[in-house]
């Protein structure tokens, strides 16, 4: 490994010199009329091919300027330009940006098994749509607001050249990632535009500016010298916290919460846009609603949450491992030791959320239960605790981490009960506020190179933790970040809400909630299932009967009129879905013009500007009409049976005399 001397030590005068030494930069002689500003401890390649870092006791001895890092600390080079990496490791960012991208199909298993299967196809459909939208917007906008050569400590530069193809498709993965831990909050209620929407603005603008305040050598938190390795609050706070936001805008789902109590005051209602009285969330009203509704909340499907959450502990190695940008030379052993404190994290995360299901329920009913759903998200907060800090603690401090991750993902889950939070699979107790106990950890427990070697693409950090020989200075530091990106990410979640709000509801119609958002939203329905079609075909009386009680169910008494509304507004998705759509004032419009069997004519549909149930449903709903008709006839006899008819016997009563 070849050693790049100072330039006073080479005897050299570099001709453009421009760096003074300090403590953390010296001038290192690239040539003998080219001199660079280089970090101490930097690992670089020459213009050979050669590996090579700046000695640093050689050049303590020639500044004069005593370090103010320990002797084991190092700061490695920026490897956000795949001209400073090696093929190997290219390879290493592409095939890591890949694998995290497969973790999509991870988080569409959890959260469908979480909702009704007459939304399951909604569920992944919306994760498909992260992807996208989320390359589109993150090609023309979001890469350059966060890596854009030229920009400034808040946001990069819009006209700065596309480069570095490999880091794009890697970062590409984690907007993604920021974006689709919205629809598990939001499912089975929320509109879909509305979720478009939230879902391209925060890929293509909240997580790259985000990205830049931390990852970008120019950015203001990593000037200072904040810690976030694979995105604890760049990627899982973000989305945490937009999924919090959006959830208190949208309200709970109807059934979860039959004691629900809703914002009493009136600057809350009008912050969160509660239009809604408490009674229409509270449960079902009528005998058609009870007939065509599902509702029951809970886990569907155990086996598939484990499932989702066992893809998604697999692509987390690449999520943190791939994040050291590098695999070759000293970045192995970081690699590796950043997938051991991954593992332990979690592991110990897991093993809390088991002891306490077991407490609880022993307590409750006499003898142990483990479920899965908490065991699946105490695992996953775990994950996203350690993601800030897996190159930044040693094993003990990974362990504790994991378990703090845990008891804090127990806490926010059981205050989001508390204050009736229907977030359905507790996104922002794993993704939030995981997230931001794991980076306030390290404030504690971040130590110098704890796997040894000078791990190229990691940070080492430039102040230690409180446990470790720290002052305190990296805790304000983490803590002044979590506050930046929280409100940053909330303020723009809750412009983009009133925004869509007032263009179009923001929440899905009342039938097509209880119907499910398959049939309304995605045309996806059995057409053999008698049972599916009957209630579509009682949807317009649900509408006409929801109709006359709309005073009881508003906040603001605005009656709903069956086909004017007192407002039209003409939206993008007339355009898209060629339908007409409207919004009555201050609720809910859908009008289902659905034919019953036997009689003539194509359905229509104005309901949230979505698309037509069916094209065809007149014509199946005859053809089910004649199937009830044929499965209500007795069957015929056996062969070489023959069929006898009991006649009635009719008594009648005679007038004559």
């Amino acid at each position: 490994m070849q050693v790049v001397w100072a330039a006073a030590m080479a005897g050299v005068a570099a001709a453009d010199s421009f760096c003074t030494p300090n403590a953390t930069h010296v001038e290192v002689v690239m040539s003998p009329t080219h001199s660079e500003c280089r970090p101490i401890g930097e690992v670089f390649w020459t213009a050979d091919g050669e590996e090579a870092f700046v000695d640093k006791w050689d050049l303590v001895r020639l500044s004069g300027v005593p370090l103010e890092i320990s002797e084991e600390a190092a700061v490695c080079s920026d490897l956000t330009s795949s001209t400073k990496r090696r093929g190997t490791d290219n390879a290493w960012v592409f095939t890591s940006g890949v694998r995290v991208l497969s973790m999509q199909g991870g988080f569409g298993l959890l959260e469908s098994s979480q909702v009704r299967t007459v939304n399951a196809v909604n569920i992944m459909m919306k994760n498909m749509l992260d992807l996208l939208l989320g390359g589109i917007a993150y090609f023309f906008v979001g890469y350059y607001l966060a890596y854009g050569e030229g920009g400034n400590s808040f946001m990069g530069s819009l006209s700065a050249p596309f480069s570095d193809p490999t880091f794009f498709i890697f970062q590409w993965s984690f907007a993604a990632t920021a974006a689709t831990i919205d629809s598990g909050a939001l499912a089975e209620r929320v509109d879909l535009i509305t979720y478009i929407a939230l879902s391209t603005v925060t890929t293509g603008l909240v997580y790259p500016i985000v990205a830049h305040w931390v990852w970008a050598s120019d950015g203001w938190l990593y000037q200072e010298g904040y810690i976030d390795l694979a995105g604890s609050t760049v990627v899982h706070t973000v989305g945490g916290a937009s999924a919090l936001m959006a959830t208190l805008c949208v309200g709970p789902r109807i059934c979860r919460y039959p004691n629900y109590k809703g914002f009493q005051h009136w600057f809350f209602r009008k912050l969160f846009l509660e239009s809604h009285h408490e009674k229409y969330y509270r449960g079902l009203f009528s005998e058609i609603e009870v007939e065509i509704a599902e509702v029951n909340i809970g886990s569907r499907n155990p086996s598939q949450c484990l499932f989702g959450t066992f893809l998604l502990w697999v692509g987390w190695y690449s999520f943190n491992c791939g994040s050291t940008l590098a695999v070759s030379g000293t970045s192995a052993d970081a690699v590796g030791g950043v997938a051991v404190t991954t593992t332990l994290s979690a592991s110990f995360a897991g093993f809390v959320g088991c002891i306490y299901d077991a407490i609880v329920h022993y307590r409750k009913a006499g003898y142990a239960v483990l479920k899965a759903d908490t065991m699946c998200n105490t695992v996953l907060a775990g994950l996203v605790g350690i993601t800030a800090g897996c190159s930044s603690v040693t094993y003990f401090g990974a362990v504790m981490i994991g378990i703090g991750s845990s008891l804090t993902y127990l806490l926010a889950r059981f205050f989001e009960r508390q204050f009736q939070i229907d977030d359905v699979i507790g996104a922002f107790p794993v993704h939030g506020s995981a997230g931001i106990a794991g980076t306030l950890l390290l404030g504690f427990f971040a130590t110098d190179r704890p796997f040894g070697g000078i791990p190229c693409g990691v940070a080492v950090p430039k102040h230690l933790g409180w446990f470790y020989g720290g002052d305190g200075t990296l805790l304000l530091i983490q803590l002044k970040g979590v506050v930046a990106i929280f409100t940053w990410t909330a303020t723009l979640t809750m412009v983009v809400m009133h925004v869509m709000n007032w263009i179009r509801p923001i929440r899905a119609c009342r039938s097509a909630e209880l119907i499910g958002l398959d049939m309304v939203e995605h045309a996806f329905f059995d057409p053999d299932d008698l049972k599916t079609n009957a209630r579509l075909a009682e949807m317009d009386e649900l509408e006409v009967e929801f109709a006359h009680r709309a005073p009881d169910f508003y906040a603001n008494n605005d009656i709903i009129e069956d086909t004017v509304p007192r407002r039209r507004i003409k939206r993008v998705s007339s355009i898209l879905f060629g339908v007409n759509t409207s919004h009555g004032g201050g609720g809910d419009h859908c009008d289902f013009s659905v034919p019953k069997p036997g009689v003539g004519g194509s359905p229509s549909r104005e309901c949230r500007g979505g698309a037509d149930i069916t094209p065809a449903l007149s014509t199946v709903l005859e053809e089910n009409a004649l199937k009830e008709a044929a499965a209500a006839m007795p069957p015929p006899p056996p062969v070489g049976v023959v069929r006898t008819r009991t006649m009635p016997t009719v008594m009648r009563t005679s007038t004559l005399g």
